[in-house]
């Protein structure tokens, strides 16, 4: 991808699409974890974008998001236990939300690009108790439902034997549900707007059996 003028551009002539996402509202960013062995930083790009795509003869025109994860530490090496995040994005209002629960929860939420504390996050509603804000999510189509992690890794140990080995059991044999949800956004109990949220929760606590 390139950034020209907060634009994003991807072409990959190979599969011979082309997407365009311009930017709607200010980017975001937030350092996730940070140690002595290295760090978690999140940029979120475009909390809300206007996307043109081009597939082949095919055109998508829609709303759109673009994020990026800077690792410079294992990512299980992270001390979670779960983790939640999404983002809901409709005509009038983005809303983004990150949230890792171990010993103590932590979280990080935005509500039209403004930070938003002490927020309730759930897989099936979002709650903004301060702004009597409610995000009602309907996890209408699963995306994704499997142990991913495990999945990779399978993949990985062709070519790289014993790297599962690095990996704690429960960080190998997490769970993984990812959802397209119809997002209906409520104000003191009055529907103010609807959109679509893609949205994760990832649980650490399983262990193959």
């Amino acid at each position: 991808p390139e950034i020209k003028n907060d634009n994003i551009y991807w072409n990959d002539n190979d599969f011979q699409v082309l997407g365009i996402w311009k930017q709607l509202s200010a980017s975001i960013k937030a350092v996730i974890f940070t140690s002595k062995e290295g760090n978690l930083e999140w940029n979120c790009y475009h909390p809300n974008s206007k996307v043109k795509i081009k597939i082949g003869d095919t055109e998508l025109n829609g709303t759109g998001y673009v994020e990026k994860l800077t690792l410079t530490v294992s990512p299980w090496k992270i001390p979670m236990n779960q983790l939640r995040w999404g983002r809901y994005i409709s005509n009038k209002t983005q809303l983004v939300w990150i949230e890792i629960r171990e010993k103590e929860i932590q979280q990080w939420i935005w509500y039209n690009g403004k930070k938003i504390e002490n927020a309730s996050i759930e897989d099936n509603c979002i709650t903004l108790p301060h702004l009597n804000i409610h995000l009602e999510l309907d996890k209408g189509i699963i995306l994704e439902s499997e142990k991913k992690i495990l999945k990779v890794v399978k993949d990985l140990l062709v070519y790289l034997p014993g790297f599962n080995k690095e990996m704690s059991k429960f960080f190998l044999n997490s769970d993984e549900y990812k959802w397209l949800s119809r997002g209906v956004l409520k104000a003191s109990n009055k529907t103010i707007n609807e959109g679509w949220a893609i949205h994760e929760f990832i649980d650490f606590n399983t262990i193959e059996k």
